[in-house]
Formats: C-alpha cells, sequence, structure tokens
C-alpha cells in the first residue's frame, strides 16, 4: 500500500471505537494516506477526504448524533441497510473491516464480487460466538482478506479456534497475514481525569452512599453468559455478617432479555444481600465512576476477550476475580488477581472480604502494570504501518 493516491474507507460497529478510529484517520492524513471512516450503527463518521457520500448518511447521523433522537437508529438503519454502504465502497480502494461481527459479513462479500481489497480485523469475540452458518461465510471472507488483524491478547485463542472449526491455524494459512494488534481502552482518558467532585455527584446512582460496604460487581453486562445467576447462588451461601459487609452491583444495560433481568431481580431481592441491578443507559463518566467506586470485581463469563471494561476493573486496582478457564494475558505482567471456579469462588470471595485490605493493597500497583493495556500509541503506530 505504498501509493499515497488511494483511498481507504473504514468500518466500525461499535460506537465507543470513535475515538481511537477518529485518531487514526488523523495519523493516516499526516502520512498522506487518504482515509474517511463511518460506524455503520450510529452513522457517525470521520472525514480526512472531500469525497461525497449519499446525502441519507448525512441527515441520519444528523438525527442520531446531533438531534440526540434515539429512535432515528432504527429507522435509519432499517431503510438504508447496506445499500449505501455499498454505494461507498465503490468510491474507495481499499476497504478496512475495524470489527468483524455479523452485520459486516455481507459487506466483506460485496467486496469479493467487486475484486476490492480489504483487512479484516477481530475485536472482542467476533469468530468466537458466531454460529456455524455464519462461520462458513467468515470463512470465506477471510480468505481473500489481504491483511487479517487480530488482537494480541486473542492469537492464541483465534488459532486454537481456526484449527478446530477450519482445520488449519492461523499461524499456517494466514502466515504473513494476521498482525497482533494490542489495541488500547478509550476509558483511560475518563478515568485519569475523574474528580472526586464527579464521584460524589453519581455514585449515589449505585449504592447507599452512607453505607460503608465493600461494592462487588458482578460482569458487565446482561448477557446470561456472564453466569451472574450462578454468582448469587454461590453468594447466597455466605454467613450473615458477610452478606452485610457487601453492596452487590449488577451493570446489566444492554444484552439482557426481560426474563433474565426478572429472574436475576428475584434472586438477588431472595439472597439477604443489599444491591443494585442498572438497567437504563449510562452515561461513559458514570460507567468509569462504577469502576472507580468498585472494590471487589467478578468475572466468570463463559468466554472473553479481555474486554475494555475488564481492563478498567483492574486499571482501577480493584481486587478482581476472574474465571480460570478465561485467559488474559497478565501474569507475566505480574498483574495481582484472584483465579476462582465454581468450587472454589465460595471460599475465595469470603477470604477476599475478610482480608479486603490486605488483598487490595496488592492491587495498588496494577495500574501502572495495566498501561499497555490501556493506551494506544502501540495500535495506533502498527496500524499506520498496515496502511503504509
Amino acid at each position: 500500500m505504498k501509493d499515497k493516491g488511494r483511498k481507504i474507507l473504514a468500518f466500525y460497529v461499535y460506537d465507543n471505537q470513535h475515538e481511537l478510529v477518529e485518531t487514526t484517520t488523523r495519523l493516516m492524513l499526516e502520512r498522506g494516506i487518504q482515509m474517511d471512516a463511518i460506524c455503520v450503527t450510529s452513522f457517525r463518521y470521520i472525514k480526512g477526504t472531500k469525497m461525497r457520500w449519499p446525502w441519507l448518511i448525512y441527515i441520519a447521523n444528523f438525527f442520531i448524533n446531533k438531534l440526540k433522537f434515539p429512535k432515528a437508529q432504527g429507522f435509519f438503519r432499517t431503510r438504508l441497510g447496506n445499500k449505501y454502504y455499498k454505494q461507498l465502497i465503490d468510491k474507495y480502494d481499499f476497504i478496512d473491516f475495524q470489527s468483524f461481527p455479523d452485520s459486516q459479513v455481507e459487506l466483506a462479500e460485496y467486496c469479493i464480487s467487486k475484486q476490492k481489497e480489504y483487512m479484516i480485523g477481530f475485536w472482542g469475540s467476533d469468530l468466537l460466538r458466531a454460529d456455524d452458518d455464519i462461520l462458513k461465510r467468515k470463512k470465506k471472507s477471510l480468505d481473500h482478506s489481504k491483511v487479517i488483524c487480530v488482537d494480541a491478547h486473542m492469537a492464541k485463542k483465534i488459532d486454537q479456534f481456526f484449527t478446530e472449526y477450519f482445520g488449519i491455524g492461523y499461524s499456517s494459512k494466514y502466515k504473513g497475514s494476521i498482525d497482533g494488534i494490542t489495541n488500547g481502552n478509550k476509558d483511560i482518558f475518563m478515568l485519569d481525569g475523574l474528580t472526586e467532585k464527579d464521584i460524589k455527584k453519581v455514585e449515589s446512582t449505585f449504592h447507599d452512599i452512607k453505607d460503608k460496604k465493600l461494592i462487588v460487581t458482578i460482569g458487565y453486562n446482561g448477557n446470561p453468559k456472564q453466569n451472574q445467576d450462578k454468582v448469587l447462588e454461590i453468594l447466597v451461601k455466605l454467613p450473615t455478617e458477610l452478606k452485610n459487609k457487601i453492596h452487590l452491583v449488577f451493570p446489566m444495560t444492554y444484552a439482557a432479555t426481560p426474563s433474565h433481568l426478572a429472574k436475576i431481580e428475584k434472586m438477588v431481592s431472595d439472597s439477604g444481600v443489599s444491591y443494585k441491578i442498572l438497567d437504563k443507559f449510562l452515561t461513559n463518566k458514570e460507567i468509569c465512576v462504577l469502576r472507580a467506586i468498585t472494590n471487589i470485581f467478578i468475572m466468570v463469563q463463559d468466554t472473553d476477550a479481555f474486554a475494555g471494561s475488564v481492563r478498567s476493573h483492574f486499571y482501577c486496582q480493584n481486587v478482581c476475580l476472574i474465571a480460570d478457564w478465561i485467559e488474559y494475558p497478565l501474569d507475566k505482567n505480574g498483574v495481582y488477581y484472584k483465579k476462582v471456579n465454581w468450587d472454589n469462588l465460595l471460599e475465595t470471595i469470603s477470604d477476599v472480604i475478610i482480608n479486603y485490605e490486605d488483598n487490595q493493597a496488592k492491587c495498588i500497583s496494577n495500574k501502572e502494570k495495566m498501561l499497555p493495556f490501556m493506551t494506544w500509541d502501540k495500535y495506533i503506530e502498527m496500524m499506520c504501518n498496515l496502511y503504509d
């Protein structure tokens, strides 16, 4: 990609990628590489070129992001579909899929039909949670991708996944194509900027400030695979004196069904432990305050790709209890946390509550040790090299 006249279009799916893509676009321009980007769900966009786009995209962005009219997102997404994104693809020389959930497969297939060069990046569990039918289509998209970017934290698991489902590991099939990418965490800017005033302003949303209980946050969304119900089944076995020392918080603002919410509500209301279920939209600042005031974080999801939410809890020096079946690249950095499973969770959480100060003291150095997983510098430099 030495030709500086080539125009790049990046598609991103998650609105919290905007800051990263915006920074990437600016750096591309500084290097003489022309790049535009658009979020396919919120229609937010970053223009680094003077390329003209279909006017409906500008209208959708205006209603959703300028007028803050949330219902407009579903309206425009339903009516625009991928039709206008395909029109955009026709205008560019190279397409960058910054993430690759199921919704992006159709656009990759369109690139193949038009013999358009593209690259694919994996964020989170774009492959690990796909069903068999969509996996077959993603495999074809991967076969035609010029560059495949895998988060460095997921490289080993993706290789195992490819071997199991496709019969080969990427290290042989895609050698020279896959680059390990270590993405940062946008919350680092907000977390570092939080003041006592910021915290006091919103922390009552999560707990009774008068109580001096340890705040135990369980998971980071309402997906049943977070296993919050299984955690509750264990926490109810705590002796009363320990139950009285903790306050449970369940972040379930997305990915939760009404029936699952009702189940958690019933279980926790019968548990004898004070609690707060968060099922309404939270601002990014409110989310960061929650992580800042959390004392203990429990993560026992079925799978996890070292989500930004999890990294933020480590960065905030919370005592983290992480399922031993989840692999995070933390041991070599000396990050302190507790590995748990269903057999030892009750004993471990009891020990952490009783000896909280000792455990938390061991987490003080986690903030500095987490910096390689929070800052964007390395990621941006690698992406620049891929484009250049």
